[in-house]
């Protein structure tokens, strides 16, 4: 029994020691790295930015509530838009009067546009008085009448332009006049005094100024 066990662990150890691995396949070197892959990685970074890029222009977009075309602008207020006046350079040729001394600009082509509207905005009953605000200061209210004012003017209208800002008058430095009567020398003067002294005759035969006046110190 014991030379039995010995022979078995003897052909154990044979087997054992016997290599029974065999190469199947010699291993080869690839032509390119698997990894990294600039080139595919570059087109998916692109990919991914654009779809980024344009994602961010809707979301700003849809956050953005300024009003930007005229038809935007009707639509809030509940009106039709008359027309589009570009921001007025600061060294514009003709200084704030363009629709008088630079006429042949697109921003007086802009106001004559302006005073058509008008026009056919009251076919049926003719206008006789036009109020022109703003929300704020500085947002072109003097020049949009003014030049309105000698669009008007020009197509044979007779015009007189009335300053109501009694706190930052500026037509009658549009017009270059002096602010020495006007509005308020008519409210506090005598009740039956002669209102037509109290107007300013411009470049136009047909367009007079009322000027705001000496301003009252609490207006």
């Amino acid at each position: 029994a014991t030379l039995t066990k010995s022979l078995g662990d003897v052909q154990l150890a044979e087997v054992q020691s016997t290599d029974s691995l065999a190469v199947a396949e010699a291993a080869r070197a690839e032509a390119a790295p698997v990894r990294p892959q600039p080139l595919k990685n570059t087109l998916l970074a692109a990919i991914v930015g654009a779809l980024l890029a344009i994602g961010g222009a809707f979301l700003l977009e849809f956050l953005d509530d300024r009003v930007k075309t005229p038809e935007q602008a009707g639509k809030l207020a509940g009106a039709m838009a008359l027309g589009a006046i570009g921001r007025l350079p600061a060294a514009a040729e003709g200084g704030q009067l363009v629709a008088l001394r630079a006429t042949n600009t697109p921003m007086a082509e802009a106001y004559r546009m302006l005073r058509v509207n008008l026009d056919f905005t009251a076919i049926d009953s003719p206008l006789r008085a036009v109020a022109i605000s703003s929300a704020g200061p500085g947002e072109g209210k003097s020049t949009t009448i003014a030049n309105l004012a000698v669009a008007l003017a020009e197509a044979g209208r007779r015009v007189i332009v009335v300053d109501t800002d009694m706190r930052r008058p500026t037509l009658h430095k549009v017009f270059g006049l002096p602010n020495d009567r006007g509005v308020t020398a008519a409210l506090l003067g005598p009740a039956d005094a002669d209102i037509h002294q109290q107007l300013a005759a411009t470049d136009l035969p047909n367009l007079h100024l009322m000027p705001c006046g000496p301003v009252p110190p609490n207006p």
